[in-house]
């Protein structure tokens, strides 16, 4: 009973770390956010912080692991059911997706963008992580050509590059305002489009 109370303690300190770090990314930019003021935030004393984390670059790449893990798992049970419904499910993606996300984790992956080029332990986390990303979409897109619903002779790396590009921009336009009306429709109308051209017939 106890390694399951003591696993089940330390996860939830862990996302509690991880909430706390993506709100002062958010409030104050990677570069100016201090170890303390996720002390701070967490109200966690500085040796449970530590104990978890030593920087801030591995709470950054605890922050992109736990995106990919919700990506990969929204992804799994949206798109493994029928053919018919792939088109309507990609709207149910976005919503889902959407639903799932840490609130300020979208923000949080632009602020570290922005610190990268004067970074490179965080430059190097972003590329693999994007590169992660790819393969997740493309894993995923080789799973529909086995199971018949794509056709075979499409270049799933680019697919698969300009779906996760398609989503990054949307991200940066709902940072900046634009509707999220707008964003959701533009992603359901060119993923339409997409399928159309690879699926088989």
């Amino acid at each position: 009973m106890c390694p399951r109370v003591t696993i089940e303690y330390k996860k939830e300190k862990k996302s509690q770390i991880l909430r706390s770090a993506i709100k002062c990314f958010s409030k104050y930019g990677f570069d100016k956010t201090r170890m303390e003021d996720i002390v701070n935030e967490s109200e966690l004393s500085k040796g449970t912080l530590y104990n978890y984390f030593s920087s801030k670059e591995d709470l950054f790449q605890a922050i992109a692991e736990d995106s990919l893990n919700l990506f990969y798992l929204q992804l799994r049970n949206t798109f493994t059911k029928n053919r018919e419904d792939i088109i309507s499910n990609t709207e149910r993606f976005y919503d889902e997706f959407r639903k799932i996300q840490r609130e300020g984790s979208e923000k949080v992956f632009f602020e570290a963008i922005a610190e990268s080029s004067r970074n490179p332990k965080l430059q190097k986390i972003l590329r693999d992580h994007r590169k992660k990303l790819y393969k997740i979409s493309y894993d995923h897109m080789q799973l529909q050509i086995k199971k018949g619903w794509f056709k075979e002779d499409i270049n799933l790396e680019l697919i698969a590059a300009g779906v996760v590009s398609l989503f990054d921009g949307l991200t940066i336009g709902r940072i900046l305002g634009i509707p999220e009306t707008y964003n959701k429709k533009v992603w359901v109308e060119i993923n339409q489009l997409i399928l159309d051209g690879i699926k088989s017939t």
